[in-house]
């Protein structure tokens, strides 16, 4: 995470904790190096999301960090969503690596985690969908070979 305004408090006490990253803030290289290391020495690996709009300057930061670490374990997500809709996905994301899921499946589902995100979103209420108007021919239609 890019900002500790963006951080949601996790609703349980196995749920781990975000992290806002001092490197995609501005913070000096040695800080970000020692907090880079610090944080893959504790967890082993690490999935930075950041919004699409998040500042070029940022992201660059954090890919010199960790090519400076030389540190395969930390991976860029980039996710086309407002600030609370990323804070939900990091949110499950925290919540699904309790798991016994790899780095690589909790990266890949943050993309999918965003869609669903989005589409929520975009839907904003399921009260009238209990019943789905569908004419008797295209009815029809769905139950023929």
């Amino acid at each position: 995470m890019t900002g500790s305004d963006l951080v949601l408090p996790s609703p349980d006490r196995h749920t781990p904790g975000a992290v806002p990253l001092g490197a995609a803030t501005g913070a000096p290289l040695a800080e970000s190096l020692a907090e880079l290391h610090a944080l893959l020495e504790q967890h082993g690996w690490l999935i930075v999301l950041h919004s699409t709009a998040t500042d070029p300057e940022a992201i660059r930061r954090v890919r010199t960090a960790r090519a400076a670490l030389e540190a395969d374990r930390v991976t860029l997500v980039g996710l086309d969503l407002p600030p609370l809709g990323l804070a939900l996905v990091a949110l499950q994301l925290r919540q699904l690596s309790v798991c016994d899921f790899t780095p690589g499946v909790l990266a890949s589902a943050a993309r999918l985690l965003a869609h669903y995100v989005h589409a929520g979103a975009v839907l904003g209420s399921l009260a009238r969908l209990d019943r789905v108007p569908v004419p008797l021919g295209s009815h029809a239609r769905s139950r023929l070979p």
